[in-house]
């Protein structure tokens, strides 16, 4: 009853009905009045754009700015335009670059890389040199298991243990031998030193990477709490990375094409759920405690305290309720409750039935392991016992390519110095949450249209007034539907405009990946970056903008909570501008 309350409540309540202006949220531009969107320019290899939201960065130094941009072959253009340099990404073994690159500093040496990752079980890391791309020494870096490859949709990065140098972590799909169908990848996740070797941090005993492993005893995944670990491949920008307990470390969060969600230490071992609540009911493992990957998550919080506190109730589970599924869903690590202590959250598929039907997607918020709030390790936050719930997403077994990626977005949009969730969900809505899981509101991107698709928001102040702005690309199997729409940060139409020289594909046309948000040719306005399936990168300046409080750098740390390309930085970790080197 409360499930079909909650959804007739959203609907109620997500009519894009005006709201009072939102307060700033950070200093308003020396000029304020910007806004209108001129076209700029179309940058393109022919080649199909998937999620793979462009960087803006100088990479060499000079004081200018160069722009990233993956697709099968990654390009690298200068401000004005000009092809700077074209690799032929399948010199190297890849196809397809399907999740953002990594471009940063990786080792300090004041050399940026470009790291990508496709399919073929290939990580590769380029250093910018003299105006081109070097494959970096010591990579490719393979991802590949015993018997197979799968491809590599995840892919982020973070300074692990604060030594200066920053890891590499990538992901890949579950994928069977064409010979042997019996035979599946064996591990997911791995982590990579910048000099392409597995992570292996100073005076652990054990493989740290990657995982999962079939090793038993201390540090392996075979018993671990007596039970073990299994998971099934990542199918779509499934991690984030931040600190979620009490050391100062930062944890690894996997998403997975099953009922779990994993959070790992650096040292590769997983995070313990709250060991008073959740506990074991399997017979060979009874009352012993879980990791955060080893049990299913339900949708109804009564069915996980009867299941996992309880013991009770149907075993080895209920197949007549909802239960959770993660199969291409980014977790992102913030302070949701503004008590100085991360959370972890996601939009999972609410699903039911056999064969599998997602009938929503849910708000999930997940507690850290901190010693001051008892150790409650992946229970609920408060606030979302009772997960919000989207409406039912459009959904064909015979579609392709893939729908929309469910990528969760933070950032302070009302100016009350508490964060928002935001994410464009495959039911044709965007929707924003407050910190207390209330809907605030959602607009009706797709008009109603089947099979038409938003990416993840930018969040920026594009009219220097101090007050965000949101920015979404909107694809669709329809030619000529791809979209650029912008929102107030109370939901009003600001743009909505259709992208110029759409070409059919059969992929669909428009903007899958997240648009990137900067000043790239250096005269303080602000530009917007769509990588499109169909016709490469289309350019708009928002004339009169200023770039007062957008991407990550000096006012970083002043003004948190804005949200300028795909996965929040450029590294890709879900941390937001703070995730940035």
């Amino acid at each position: 009853m409360w499930l079909a309350a909650f959804v007739a409540a959203t609907a109620v309540a997500g009519c894009n009905e005006s709201r009072s202006e939102p307060a700033p949220t950070c200093g308003p531009a020396a000029r304020p009045g910007g806004g209108e969107l001129e076209f700029v320019r179309n940058l393109s290899i022919g080649n199909t754009g998937w999620f793979s939201s462009p960087a803006v960065l100088d990479l060499d130094g000079d004081g200018g700015k160069e722009i990233v941009a993956p697709f099968y072959d990654v390009a690298v253009w200068s401000a004005g335009g000009e092809l700077l340099h074209r690799e032929s990404h399948a010199d190297h073994g890849h196809d397809r670059i399907f999740a953002p690159a990594v471009v940063a500093d990786l080792d300090g040496d004041t050399v940026f890389e470009i790291v990508v990752a496709s399919n073929r079980g290939n990580v590769i890391a380029y250093e910018w040199r003299e105006g081109a791309m070097r494959v970096k020494t010591g990579w490719p870096a393979s991802t590949c298991g015993e018997h197979v490859c799968g491809e590599n949709r995840s892919l982020a990065a973070a300074d692990l243990d604060h030594d200066g140098r920053i890891e590499v972590v990538a992901a890949t799909t579950e994928t069977e031998d064409d010979d042997d169908a019996s035979a599946k990848q064996e591990a997911y996740v791995y982590v990579f030193r910048p000099d392409g070797t597995l992570y292996q941090p100073a005076g652990v005993a054990w493989p740290a990477w990657p995982r999962y492993n079939k090793r038993t005893g201390p540090g392996g995944d075979a018993d671990r709490n007596g039970c073990g670990h299994n998971a099934y491949g990542l199918y779509g920008e499934n991690l984030g990375i931040g600190n979620v307990d009490d050391d100062p470390e930062l944890e690894i969060v996997a998403t997975y094409d099953n009922h779990h969600i994993q959070v790992f230490d650096p040292d590769g071992t997983a995070l313990d759920a709250d060991p008073t609540y959740f506990t074991s009911r399997s017979s060979d493992c009874r009352d012993q405690p879980l990791t955060w990957g080893q049990f299913i998550r339900y949708l109804d919080p009564q069915v996980e305290e009867d299941h996992y506190h309880l013991h009770t109730g149907d075993w080895p589970g209920p197949s007549w309720t909802y239960w959770l599924q993660w199969t291409a869903s980014p977790p992102n690590v913030a302070d949701i409750d503004g008590d100085g202590r991360n959370e972890v959250l996601g939009f999972p598929n609410v699903e039911k039935d056999e064969p599998y039907h997602t009938y929503h997607y849910a708000l999930m918020v997940l507690q850290g392991d901190y010693a001051a709030t008892g150790h409650r390790s992946a229970r609920r936050l408060p606030a979302f016992e009772r997960l919000p719930l989207s409406e039912e997403p459009w959904q064909d077994d015979d579609w392709y390519p893939v729908a929309g990626i469910p990528a969760p977005v933070v950032a302070d949009i009302q100016g009350d110095a508490r964060p928002e969730i935001l994410a464009a969900l495959n039911d044709g809505y965007l929707y924003v949450f407050d910190a207390d899981a209330r809907l605030l509101w959602r607009h009706n991107y797709a008009r109603g249209a089947p099979f038409t698709f938003g990416s993840e928001p930018a969040v920026a102040d594009l009219t220097g007034d101090g007050r965000p702005e949101i920015a979404l690309g909107v694809w669709s199997d329809d030619p000529g539907e791809g979209r650029l729409l912008i929102l107030s940060a109370g939901g009003e139409v600001l743009h909505d405009v259709v992208l110029p020289g759409q070409r059919e594909d059969g992929n669909g046309v428009g903007a899958t990946a997240c648009p990137t948000i900067n000043d790239i040719d250096g005269d303080g306005q602000l530009e917007i970056l769509l990588l499109t399936l169909d016709h490469g990168l289309d350019i708009y300046r928002v004339r009169g903008s200023s770039a007062n409080c957008t991407v990550a750098g000096a006012d970083a740390d002043k003004y948190p909570g804005l949200w300028t390309t795909g996965r929040g930085n450029f590294l890709r970790n879900g941390l937001g501008p703070a995730g940035d080197p």
